[in-house]
């Protein structure tokens, strides 16, 4: 390869980038001023302020400057009231190992921690984000108890580009606060879009985008949720492959491999 290209090294993670590509921000773009104590219970300390080294930027292997992003936690002072607060959640594409365990884990963390009451599932992806198609599932701790013994998702999934127009005014005329959505490439550009939109509109909505992958192509992730699971399995497939091709004169064993630009 004759051209050079920045590549964004983070540990085993290897994502080559054209030089004429902006990197993009890391900085978390804010909905306004956070006036409300954070008084709910919380193992961890605080992370105000706090940031970490997400990847160094290289370019022909030389380091030329380092990224940071924030650190996730808890924060000291929050932007939503979490008794008045209303939370979709939406799960995107493909099906992925632990989607219902996510599933679970927001479910459990919102109601059990902060309190929230309005938690509702968005039913078939993006389509529950449009009036005509949506379908809506009530979420509590009774409903998501037991889910991660089953696989798939309870939300249930699909593919396919949305309006992000229609899909954030369905936000606002729902009364929605925070939507959390739950999938790969794809599904991270449609929640970006969406942002977007309710940014250009002056909706304070949080967008909070969950990356989902057994291709494990998702920028500034080290190890995506599934991609363990899919390594193991196709441990599995390839070794019968390599094992049958051995087994005969001239044999040949064919993988093929997932993951369109993944590397």
């Amino acid at each position: 390869m004759s051209e050079r290209r920045h590549v964004h090294q983070r540990n085993d993670l290897l994502i080559a980038k054209k030089p004429e590509e902006p990197l993009p921000s890391l900085k978390i773009t804010s909905l306004g001023e956070c006036k409300y104590e954070n008084t709910y219970a919380s193992p961890e300390p605080f992370v105000d302020g706090m940031t970490m080294s997400m990847s160094a930027i290289k370019i022909d292997g030389i380091p030329v400057n380092e990224c940071e992003a924030e650190l996730a936690g808890p924060m000291e002072k929050i932007f939503f009231i979490p008794e008045r607060t209303k939370v979709g959640i939406v799960t995107c594409g493909g099906l992925c190992p632990g989607l219902n365990n996510v599933i679970r884990g927001l479910v459990m963390n919102l109601q059990n921690r902060y309190g929230v009451k309005q938690i509702y599932g968005l039913k078939y992806g993006y389509e529950g984000l449009v009036p005509e198609l949506s379908e809506q599932m009530k979420l509590d701790t009774s409903v998501v108890d037991d889910i991660h013994q089953r696989g798939g998702t309870i939300l249930g999934t699909s593919r396919g580009a949305q309006d992000p127009k229609i899909m954030a005014q369905f936000l606002i005329d729902n009364n929605f606060n925070i939507l959390f959505t739950l999938g790969g490439d794809g599904t991270l550009r449609g929640a970006n879009a969406i942002n977007k939109e309710l940014r250009r509109r002056g909706s304070p909505i949080a967008v909070v985008g969950i990356p989902k992958t057994i291709d494990n192509d998702i920028c500034y992730t080290d190890s995506t949720f599934g991609f363990d699971t899919a390594v193991e399995l196709a441990q599995e497939a390839i070794n019968s492959v390599h094992c049958e091709a051995k087994s005969a004169k001239n044999g040949v064993g064919i993988v093929k491999l997932m993951g369109r630009d993944a590397r």
